[in-house]
């Protein structure tokens, strides 16, 4: 593609993909190479390495090449001490007077059998919030 577009006068980029060719930034690409990262702890507990070429990415990537939010932002906030909680539906989100939040949930649990509204009810409150129902299968 390169040379195709210097014959006819033009310029070949490289699109900013979401994916990680090389071990770092700055470093020469290479397939299945470790990560610079890959010793940080993410939340599947496994390290990650570079693009293979070949193919899963549209289904997600085995080697963790892939720069999805379990392996970036998920994976960070963990590290920093932020509780996430999968399987939890909210029901009610209040902002409390001395500042922070307080969030109703209720649990789901995979197994269960009991109806939606028979559900307990439980709350925690915290200084930080973010909402990201749906977002990430982890």
């Amino acid at each position: 593609m390169r040379e195709a577009a210097e014959r006819l006068g033009l310029t070949a980029e490289r699109p900013p993909l979401a994916i990680s060719f090389a071990p770092e930034p700055g470093a020469a690409p290479g397939p299945g190479l470790p990560l610079a990262d890959a010793e940080e702890d993410n939340l599947h507990g496994v390290g990650r390495r570079t693009c293979r070429l070949c193919g899963e990415c549209d289904l997600g990537c085995n080697d963790g090449a892939k720069n999805s939010l379990d392996h970036t932002c998920l994976s960070a906030a963990r590290r920093h001490g932020a509780d996430r909680r999968t399987g939890h539906e909210v029901r009610a989100v209040r902002a409390l007077a001395r500042g922070g939040y307080a969030v109703d949930y209720v649990r789901h649990e995979p197994d269960e059998e009991e109806g939606l509204e028979s559900r307990t009810l439980h709350s925690i409150s915290c200084d930080r919030l973010v909402l990201a129902a749906g977002t990430c299968p982890v």
